[in-house]
């Protein structure tokens, strides 16, 4: 697998503290010590939208984010995405970054047919890990 290279025009390069996460997908106190436990620093680092990439929103895809989630040991609870992808009503591609390495997540997520304000997001997929050093792909 080739890492993407985003475009430089997307990049966001915000942080985003862990409460306003618990805010909007109100966890339980076991998954906010998983957060604590795993998550070092999420930042929202790249927004993949009309006005960022040139490429025109479709009527299920308005944009989508990439978010890299620095992890404080190799291991990340699923869960934890699933906070973040019910927080945030976008796609989210998710790069984990630990010690020297990348890995990417993401999962078909799509505004729940009765309540649009909602989002389904499917099974997750992810890579093997990479190399921080390897090449990326535009």
């Amino acid at each position: 697998m080739t890492l993407f290279a985003y475009p430089e025009g997307a990049r966001f390069g915000r942080v985003i503290p862990k409460t306003k996460i618990y805010e909007h997908a109100q966890p339980t106190p076991a998954l906010k010590q998983r957060f604590v436990r795993q998550v070092e620093q999420i930042v929202w680092q790249y927004k993949l939208a009309p006005q960022t990439v040139n490429l025109p929103a479709t009527s299920q895809v308005t944009e989508i984010q990439v978010f890299v989630l620095t992890l404080k040991s190799g291991e990340l609870s699923a869960d934890v995405l699933r906070a973040i992808d019910t927080a945030i009503p976008f796609p989210i591609v998710f790069e984990l970054h630990y010690d020297g390495a990348i890995q990417v997540w993401a999962a078909y997520k799509a505004p729940h047919p009765s309540t649009p304000e909602r989002w389904h997001v499917g099974e997750y997929f992810w890579s093997q890990w990479l190399s921080v050093h390897d090449a990326r792909s535009a």
